[in-house]
């Protein structure tokens, strides 16, 4: 019998904003990483957040003093740089941003070099849902 643990790393934590209803796109992430990485990846959840209006972020921890967010959606008013990016990436990017952290190869159907893949949203707007709740 394996023994329940919560300290098992690699960790993926998919934080999303529970009024903008973004579990399902949470849970599409959740099971592109789970198919793509299914050796590599040893503990992954899903976090709703009712504190922060309109997050949707992924965070890697190696251990618990390891801790980096791969990927976060930018809001409105946010400077875009390093993890921030405007819009939702195809399951692809996300691949790629765990593949790169982890240097290991997982298939010619993520391409290579692809970490200067840019998000464009040309509308840029504050999340409506959010408001809604």
């Amino acid at each position: 019998m394996v023994e329940p643990s919560i300290n098992r790393f690699p960790q993926i934590i998919i934080q999303y904003c529970n009024a903008c209803k973004w579990q399902n796109r949470a849970i599409w992430y959740l099971q592109e990483i789970l198919q793509t990485f299914p050796d590599l990846i040893k503990d992954i959840s899903l976090q709703p957040i009712n504190e922060t209006p309109g997050v949707f972020q992924i965070i890697l921890s190696r251990s618990d003093n390891d801790v980096k967010v791969l990927y976060k959606r930018k809001m409105k008013n946010e400077e875009v740089g390093g993890y921030i990016y405007v819009g939702f990436p195809d399951s692809k990017f996300v691949k790629q941003l765990i593949k790169d952290e982890f240097d290991v190869e997982v298939g010619d159907h993520i391409s290579r070099g692809s970490t200067n893949y840019k998000l464009t949203d040309p509308t840029d707007s504050e999340c409506i849902d959010c408001k809604r709740a």
